[in-house]
């Protein structure tokens, strides 16, 4: 479904780009909040 919505974008002219999550290594939060601890190795990212 999500390829008829791009190729509608793309037919008015929009630019598009497919990304598909599962190719990326990503790491979904897992809410340890570390990345709010000031004090923490992991302020300002993700260290779950």
């Amino acid at each position: 479904m999500l390829h008829q919505v791009i190729e509608g974008a793309k037919s008015v002219g929009a630019e598009t780009e497919f990304i598909n999550l599962f190719d990326l290594n990503y790491k979904e939060c897992t809410s340890c909040c570390s990345c709010k601890l000031k004090n923490s190795k992991s302020y300002g990212h993700c260290g779950g």
